[in-house]
C-alpha cells in the first residue's frame, strides 16, 4: 500500500458510539493523542477495519468533552467542575496524555487542606503520580490544618495509620498525633473503639520532650484504652534515654546559600550564585543565579532573605550604590516546586533592613531609605491575603537590625532588645544587648522551645572587630517565660560562622575555622555531623534551610 493511501486512511472519520449516540473524529488525531486508539488502529481488531467502536460504561457527555479536547485542545468543564472526575477517569482509560495533563492541572488548582486527602486517594487509584505527589506533600506539610477536615475524620484505619506513621509528617509534637487520633475516634466511637490498638504504632515516644510526658499521660485518648496506657508507660521509660539523633520525625529540608563574596586571585568579588547543598557530593553547588532576580549583583546590596513556612522571600536592597537604584519587588521561592515568582512590591524603598517571618507573614523594619535616611518604620506583609499593614514605628532608627517573631511578639535587636506586642501594638525595651560596641548587631536570633537563642554573628565588614571582641561573643538565650538571659555551653569542636540558621530542631553553620559546613542539635548543642565543604557558597553568605519534600511515588 502506498504512503498516500496510508495518509488517506488516517484522514478517515472514526466513529465512537457511547450510550447509543455517535461521536466522530479523524483517525489521525485519535492516533496522535490516544495510546488506546493508536493500539486499536494498529491491530487487526474489527474496529480498525470498520472505523467504529462502541465504548461501554462511559457517558456520552464525558466522551464528547474528550473528543472536543482532541480536536481543539480545549477541555470543556461543567460549572463547578462536576464532570471532571469522570473526564479524568475516561482520559486515563483512553490514555490521552495531553488530556490527563490538563486534568491534573485542574485538580492542582483545587488542592487545599480540605481536598488533599481525597485527591491523594483519587490519584493513587488512577496512578496519577504527579498529582499524587503534590497532594501527599500538601497533606504532610499542612497536617495541623488537614487533620481538622472531614476527609481526615472519615479515613479508613489503614489509610490513617499509613498517614500518621510517615516520618515526613509536619507535626508540632507527638501530642498533636494523639489529638488527631482522638478526633478521628470521637467521630465514630462505637465503630472505632476496637480499632484504637491498630494506631498505637503511629505514636513515637522517642520524639517526646521530657516536659511533654505529663500532658501525654493525661491525654484523653490514653484513658480510652488500657493498651494505649500500658504502651505509653512503657515507651516513656525508653524515651528518657533517647538522643536527638534517634528522633523519628524529621522534615525533609533543602539548604541554600545566597550571595556573599568569593576570593579570586586575592580579590573579593560578590557571588552571583544561589547555591544548593548537594548531599551526595557533600558540598555546595550553584543552583540558581541571583542575576535571574536582580539585574545587577554587587557588594553590600542590602537585601534580606527570610523563610516563611515552606517558602523563601527576598526583600529590598539596592542595585547600585551610586544611582540609588532600589529594589522594590519582593520575590518568593516556593518550597514545593522551587520556582521563583514576584509576589508583591515594597510600599517604600529600603535596604540593609531587618526582616523575619511567622508562618504566614513577612515583617520588615528599619534600614536605609532611598537617600540614606535611617528608618524606624515597620511593616507586615500577609502572604495569604497579599496585604501590607503598617505597624507602630520602632523607638529607634536602626539599620541592619536582627529580628525574630514568636508568640505574637516581634523582637528586634541592635543596641537594645526591643519588643512589639502584635496584639496590643505597643513597643517595650526588654534589655540592652551584651555588646560593648554601639551600633553593632552581633547576634542572629532564633526561636526554639520558648527561648530566643542568639547566635554569634560577624560579617565581612567587621573583620577589624574580630580580634578585639571575638572572645566576648558566645551563644546565649533568653527565656520568654522568665526573661532570664544566660550563656549556652556548646561543643568545643563548633565555631559558629558568620551566619547560622535554625530549622527542624537543628542549627546549621559554616565552621569559621575549617570552612566545613556543619549542623548540630538545638536540644543539647552537640555536633550532629560535618555535612561537607563550603564549596561554591560565598563567604558571609545567607544560609537558609526550609522544608522541601521529595517526589512521592505510588506504591504498587
Amino acid at each position: 500500500m502506498s504512503k498516500s493511501t496510508d495518509k488517506d486512511l488516517d484522514d478517515e472519520e472514526f466513529t465512537i458510539v457511547v450510550e447509543g449516540k455517535s461521536l466522530t473524529c479523524q483517525k489521525s488525531l485519535l492516533r496522535e493523542k490516544s495510546e488506546y486508539f493508536r493500539a486499536m488502529m494498529d491491530s487487526s481488531m474489527l474496529e480498525s477495519q470498520t472505523n467504529t467502536v462502541t465504548l461501554l460504561n462511559q457517558e456520552f457527555s464525558v466522551l464528547s468533552s474528550l473528543i472536543h479536547f482532541v480536536k481543539t485542545g480545549e477541555l470543556k468543564i461543567s460549572c463547578g467542575g462536576g464532570n471532571m472526575k469522570n473526564i479524568t477517569e475516561a482520559a486515563v482509560m483512553l490514555q490521552i496524555e495531553s488530556a490527563i495533563e490538563s486534568c491534573t492541572a485542574y485538580w492542582k488548582k483545587t488542592l487545599d487542606h480540605e481536598t488533599c486527602l481525597n485527591l491523594m486517594a483519587f490519584s493513587k487509584l488512577l496512578n496519577l503520580e504527579n498529582l499524587f505527589s503534590c497532594a501527599k506533600r500538601h497533606s504532610l506539610y499542612y497536617f495541623s490544618q488537614v487533620r481538622q477536615s472531614i476527609d481526615f475524620l472519615q479515613m479508613e484505619v489503614e489509610e490513617l495509620t499509613e498517614y500518621l506513621s510517615c516520618p515526613d509528617l509536619n507535626c508540632t509534637s507527638e501530642t498533636e498525633i494523639l489529638d488527631a487520633i482522638m478526633a478521628w475516634y470521637a467521630h465514630d466511637k462505637p465503630g472505632r473503639k476496637s480499632l484504637l490498638n491498630k494506631l498505637i504504632p503511629c505514636f513515637h515516644g522517642e520524639d517526646v520532650q521530657q516536659e511533654e510526658w505529663e500532658a501525654v499521660q493525661n491525654h484523653k485518648l490514653i484513658n480510652e484504652s488500657e493498651d494505649w496506657k500500658t504502651y505509653i508507660n512503657n515507651i516513656k521509660e525508653k524515651g528518657k534515654e533517647m538522643k536527638p539523633e534517634e528522633k523519628f520525625r524529621n522534615l525533609p529540608v533543602i539548604i541554600l546559600t545566597f550571595g556573599g563574596y568569593i576570593v579570586e586571585k586575592g580579590c573579593e568579588q560578590p557571588s552571583t550564585d544561589i547555591c544548593k547543598f548537594d548531599d551526595s557530593e557533600k558540598t555546595f553547588k550553584p543552583f540558581h543565579k541571583l542575576k535571574d532576580i536582580y539585574p545587577e549583583v554587587g557588594p553590600k546590596m542590602g537585601y534580606q532573605v527570610t523563610v516563611i513556612g515552606k517558602d523563601v522571600y527576598l526583600s529590598g536592597g539596592q542595585l547600585s550604590m551610586t544611582r540609588y537604584s532600589m529594589v522594590m519587588d519582593v520575590w518568593k521561592l516556593d518550597g514545593f516546586d522551587l520556582q521563583w515568582e514576584k509576589v508583591t512590591k515594597l510600599s517604600s524603598p529600603r535596604r540593609h533592613h531587618g526582616a523575619c517571618g511567622s508562618q504566614t507573614s513577612l515583617f520588615i523594619m528599619g534600614g536605609f531609605g532611598k537617600y540614606r535616611d535611617i528608618l524606624d518604620t515597620v511593616q507586615q506583609y500577609d502572604t495569604v491575603d497579599d496585604k501590607w499593614t503598617d505597624l507602630p514605628k520602632m523607638p529607634h532608627t536602626w539599620f541592619t537590625p536582627q529580628a525574630v517573631c514568636c508568640e505574637n511578639k516581634l523582637y528586634v535587636y541592635k543596641t537594645h532588645l526591643i519588643c512589639l506586642d502584635l496584639v496590643t501594638l505597643e513597643w517595650t525595651t526588654v534589655r540592652r544587648t551584651p555588646c560593648s560596641v554601639d551600633n553593632m548587631n552581633t547576634f542572629i536570633p532564633y526561636y526554639f522551645n520558648n527561648c530566643i537563642y542568639e547566635f554569634p554573628f560577624l560579617d565581612q565588614e567587621l573583620d577589624w572587630f574580630y580580634e578585639f571582641e571575638l572572645g566576648k561573643l558566645q551563644l546565649q538565650k533568653t527565656s520568654l517565660e522568665t526573661g532570664k538571659w544566660e550563656a549556652v555551653p556548646y561543643s568545643d569542636s563548633i565555631q559558629f560562622g558568620n551566619r547560622s540558621f535554625v530549622c527542624n530542631g537543628k542549627f546549621y553553620t559554616i565552621n569559621r575555622a575549617s570552612n566545613e559546613f556543619i549542623c548540630g542539635y538545638m536540644q543539647d548543642f552537640s555536633l550532629c555531623k560535618e555535612l561537607g565543604t563550603q564549596g561554591k557558597a560565598g563567604q558571609d553568605c545567607f544560609i537558609v534551610v526550609f522544608p522541601h519534600y521529595p517526589v512521592y511515588k505510588i506504591k504498587s
